[in-house]
């Protein structure tokens, strides 16, 4: 249905730009009308001619058909599910950090454009703002994803009795997977009973919205745990986050999690609005944000009442405080605190 109605569309623009729909003409036009087009110049595109150099470095066949130097200068970027581009401002933003670190030394902990000890809380500020759609005390940029799944899980996945499993996707991303067999282990289940996959219907790669909901509310009372992409990074399925949170809470009563690795940057959202209980992401890839780049993490604020961490408790340095106070009395939300149960 979804790839009719777009064929539909562009055959309706190509009409209306007088070309042929596979035509180079229709991509040009296509291109040239983006309200994204200038965008383009933000980001750094790998030249063709370096591209080419390094592969041909890296193969033994040293004959190619075509001269390196005879190709367009700058790439067509299909990439950026798997790494985003450089953005063109981002050298002067690190070289100011930098001078910073230079000239104030250990006061650039606490000054300068973006002081070190606090620039999380700047972060979590934004990404909650312009990314994520959430409360600043929902969001904190911390650790990878990976690891962020660790911890989340670990406080929401609450195996009891027969309600022990957690319903993901057939294809989920392979860490992903390996994350959830972890805390299944930990909890001393086997992950084989205790996890149940959707798979699309026959000759379909995509899950329909209405499978989704139906295996929650026919699995209601063996599901302990909802764990979905908000993109599914191989078909590219953009769920509908907000109606299978629903669900699951309305029939499964329990936690729906969620991986934004391929949706965050790439999609709209609004984890607040819609209820979901906790989300992880990268930023490497639609945030562009390098190699290695810090992950992100979202626990809904109806959470934020539970006790955390056995271990010490985080809190701003404030003179008037005392002993009596808690995580309970704090406003700064999880940036203090990772809500973790041993």
């Amino acid at each position: 249905m979804a790839t009719c109605y777009a064929e539909q569309q562009l055959k309706l623009l190509a009409n209306d730009y007088q070309v042929d729909i596979n035509s180079i003409d229709f991509a040009l036009e296509l291109d040239k009308n983006d309200s994204l087009h200038s965008y383009r110049s933000e980001f750094h595109l790998p030249d063709y001619n370096e591209v080419m150099k390094v592969i041909q470095s890296k193969s033994d066949n040293t004959s190619r058909g075509n001269d390196a130097s005879d190709s367009p200068k700058r790439v067509l970027y299909f990439c950026g599910n798997s790494m985003g581009l450089q953005p063109t401002r981002l050298k002067a933003y690190l070289d100011s950090i930098l001078n910073e670190w230079r000239d104030l030394g250990v006061l650039a902990y606490h000054y300068g454009k973006l002081p070190a000890s606090y620039c999380d809380k700047q972060l979590s500020i934004d990404c909650a703002q312009w990314i994520v759609n959430a409360q600043a005390s929902e969001v904190s940029i911390t650790c990878n994803l990976s690891v962020n799944m660790h911890m989340l899980i670990a406080k929401f996945y609450r195996p009891k009795g027969d309600k022990n499993c957690i319903l993901i996707e057939d294809g989920i991303f392979p860490s992903d997977l390996y994350v959830l067999e972890s805390q299944i282990n930990w909890h001393g289940l086997t992950p084989d009973e205790c996890i149940i996959k959707i798979k699309p219907r026959a000759n379909e790669y995509c899950l329909r919205n209405e499978d989704i909901l139906q295996a929650i509310k026919q699995n209601q009372h063996r599901i302990a745990l909802i764990w979905l992409p908000g993109v599914q990074y191989v078909t590219g399925q953009l769920f509908n986050m907000e109606e299978i949170t629903q669900w699951g809470h309305e029939y499964s009563q329990c936690p729906v999690g969620w991986d934004l690795a391929h949706a965050v940057g790439n999609v709209p959202l609004r984890l607040h609005d819609w209820n979901v209980d906790m989300a992880v992401w990268c930023s490497y890839k639609y945030l562009n944000g390098s190699p290695g780049a810090i992950g992100g993490l979202f626990v809904h604020e109806r959470h934020h009442h539970q006790e955390g961490s056995y271990g010490p408790k985080f809190i701003e340095s404030n003179s008037n405080s005392n002993n009596n106070n808690n995580t309970k009395n704090n406003t700064n939300g999880i940036h203090n605190e990772i809500m973790v149960h041993s």
